[in-house]
């Protein structure tokens, strides 16, 4: 039997996220959906904690210079904080691969014209245009390494990438070009700490220092 501090706790967070979830789309977010590429490589649809999410971006605040993508974006809760938050970043991607989840989330995100959601996979659809990469362990190392190829192939600005549950991340690890920035874990107890980093890629020709 489980703690009852714990077990309320838990509750309590859960009923907070679905009230949140709400206030934009009107929809819970909590469901998780087995992928139907998987033979892509691609993992299960889930949300990512609201209290990892804040997190990391009081530690990593965007700009109004950046471009956000959500690399496989489910039902968009990160884009979803964000601008309940009002971050001031000028422009979103969510870019999904299952058609039936990328078009609930699209529906979700009518009424914000700065909210773009991309179907497709992230080789092809990849928007060049942006700065800032979320990436919440969607899909295996192969197509993470074929992700980052992608990202590199001919970029001329850094690019950062915050990695939530970053069990891949020895994939970027001595990768050339690559920094990892920070690293640190979210915990709710009665949960493991659950991983996360961030990463900047900076390109020969543009060895920027800072954000």
């Amino acid at each position: 039997m489980g703690h009852p501090v714990l077990s309320l706790r838990t509750k309590l967070r859960a009923w907070r996220e679905d009230r949140l979830d709400r206030k934009i789309g009107g929809i819970s977010l909590a469901e998780v959906r087995e992928s139907k590429f998987q033979d892509l490589g691609a993992y299960p649809t889930m949300s990512a904690e609201y209290g990892a999410i804040d997190m990391m971006f009081k530690k990593f605040p965007l700009s109004e210079k950046d471009v956000f993508v959500d690399v496989g974006c489910g039902f968009g809760r990160v884009i979803s904080r964000l601008l309940l938050k009002k971050s001031p970043c000028k422009k979103y991607y969510g870019v999904e691969l299952d058609p039936d989840v990328a078009a609930i989330t699209a529906k979700r995100f009518e009424d914000f014209p700065q909210v773009s959601i991309l179907n497709g996979n992230i080789l092809d659809v990849l928007p060049h245009d942006g700065t800032v990469f979320w990436l919440y362990n969607p899909f295996d190392v192969n197509v993470l390494d074929a992700f980052l190829s992608k990202l590199e192939s001919g970029r001329e600005m850094p690019a950062w990438v915050m990695y939530y549950c970053d069990y891949r991340a020895f994939a970027l690890e001595g990768r050339r070009n690559w920094n990892r920035l920070l690293k640190d874990a979210w915990c709710c107890p009665p949960e493991k700490p659950l991983p996360w980093s961030i990463w900047l890629y900076q390109p020969d020709w543009n060895r920027c220092t800072a954000r």
